[in-house]
């Protein structure tokens, strides 16, 4: 957050206004602003839309069920009771809901779209009964939980799910076990940790997970001599920490990283 010692003119504030949303949106090396977790009770429906140029939940669901889209995607707050539109839609791929909140309540409409393969919930404190509803995603490829409130028997439930190549997981409750866990998902190919309490003997779990190819984690706890070790087990991997490529990551100059 940019802070400034005394009140600026209305058009300078603008302006800093305009360069740090920028700042956040610019990806690698950026710092993302904390999220506030809000409560259902807070929220308009899902389709009242504040942005003019997006669709409400009710029209792209038309899409979907029209075989003009396959994806589903809202800024606008979501509840668990908006989920319900959602009932065996078939054709729906990619389901990508960033206002909100959705609950563990909430999933047992989403998982009655069997050919889901990206399901993205920000906001949402989706716990172990929820990653225990998901499980029965088994198409799904990527899932990204910034703001669950899951366990390490929450992620077991996703051993279970074979194509999962993708995983981006914020957790006010996760421990050190969460990372044993993780570290059996096989499938995986990107991993993003928010705020997990990753430590030098969990990071190299993690490193054998064999498909693994890129690894960002914020907020971690490893130290120097545990990332070390890390790139001498694992010289490929490309890492991110706080945002920030490791200076040891071999890709740290490639463009598409």
């Amino acid at each position: 957050m940019l802070r400034f010692p005394l009140p600026l003119p209305r058009r300078l504030l603008s302006q800093s206004i305009a360069v740090a949303f920028l700042i956040v949106a610019a990806g690698c090396g950026s710092q993302q602003a904390p999220d506030a977790v809000v409560g259902e009770s807070d929220l308009p429906s899902a389709n009242t839309v504040a942005n003019p140029n997006e669709q409400s939940l009710a029209q792209q669901i038309a899409d979907v069920e029209a075989s003009q889209s396959e994806r589903i995607f809202l800024n606008a707050p979501v509840v668990d009771s908006d989920l319900t539109q959602l009932a065996q839609l078939e054709s729906l791929s990619d389901l990508l809901l960033d206002g909100g909140a959705v609950t563990d309540a909430g999933i047992a409409a989403i998982v009655t779209c069997p050919n889901l393969k990206h399901l993205r919930l920000r906001f949402s404190p989706i716990g172990d009964d929820g990653l225990r509803q998901i499980a029965q995603l088994k198409d799904l490829e990527i899932l990204n939980l910034p703001h669950s409130a899951c366990t390490a028997a929450g992620i077991g439930e996703l051993a279970d799910l074979p194509k999962l190549r993708q995983l981006r997981l914020g957790s006010d409750r996760a421990t050190a076990e969460i990372c044993q866990a993780i570290s059996r998902l096989e499938s995986l190919r990107s991993l993003h940790l928010i705020d997990i309490p990753v430590d030098d003997e969990n990071l190299l779990r993690l490193a054998d997970l064999k498909n693994l190819r890129s690894l960002y984690i914020d907020g971690g706890r490893v130290s120097d001599a545990g990332w070390q070790a890390l790139f001498a087990k694992r010289s490929d991997l490309h890492v991110h920490i706080d945002q920030t490529h490791h200076d040891l990551d071999p890709g740290k100059h490639d463009p598409d990283h």
